[in-house]
């Protein structure tokens, strides 16, 4: 080996050392920490929170109006139900009337309608109909309707057709007063009945 190639070899394994010794320094070296990330962007941040608060608006204002709508249609139901109640006593008191005129007939003429229908009859389709469907005070203003031409055959005919006639606008104001509240028609008919009780009490008393 001659010296040229000596010195080349020298020289090779010289390099490939301080090669390995750079590699031994590098890899005593601490690895330095990762950089920390970038601060994030608030706009999107920003943006989805507004849409969580409008959507939150939004739903709330659905409720609202759903919630009205609601009660709208229910008011809507309960006036066509009241309506369709009080065409039923509409139709309920035309019937009373006509059973209340007969009565007035028979107590004054003692003979029934032209047309043969007596009280006995109207009052049995009254009846009938109650079963089927009863509003509050009808049971009662039928049995009011009954008892206001009692004792009118006694009567001389003269005061007869006046006292039926008396009657007769006392019935029609009871009837329009429970088409129009059964209710309070009812209250107002128990106090009257209390009321006439305690009236016939004291005369017996006396």
């Amino acid at each position: 080996m001659d010296g040229d190639r000596i010195e080349d070899y020298i020289e090779r394994l010289l390099a490939a050392l301080e090669g390995i010794r750079a590699e031994l320094a590098r890899l005593e070296t601490p690895a330095s920490p990762p950089a920390a990330p970038p601060d994030p962007d608030p706009a999107p941040m920003i943006a989805m929170l507004v849409l969580a608060v409008v959507a939150v608006l939004l739903a709330g204002a659905a409720v609202v109006i759903a919630g009205r709508a609601l009660r709208v249609f229910a008011g809507l139901q309960a006036d066509r139900d009241a309506g369709a109640r009080r065409r039923d006593r509409g139709a309920f008191a035309d019937a009373v009337r006509r059973y209340s005129e007969t009565l007035g007939v028979e107590a004054v003429t003692g003979r029934s309608l032209a047309r043969g229908e007596d009280a006995a009859t109207v009052r049995s389709g009254l009846e009938r109909r109650l079963g089927l469907d009863r509003e509050t005070g009808t049971l009662e203003l039928l049995q009011e309707v009954a008892a206001s031409r009692s004792g009118l055959a006694d009567l001389p005919r003269g005061a007869r057709a006046a006292a039926n006639g008396l009657a007769a606008l006392t019935v029609e104001w009871s009837i329009d007063r429970w088409v129009a509240d059964p209710d309070r028609w009812m209250r107002d008919h128990a106090e009257r009945h209390r009321l006439r009780a305690l009236a016939v009490g004291g005369r017996e008393q006396d």
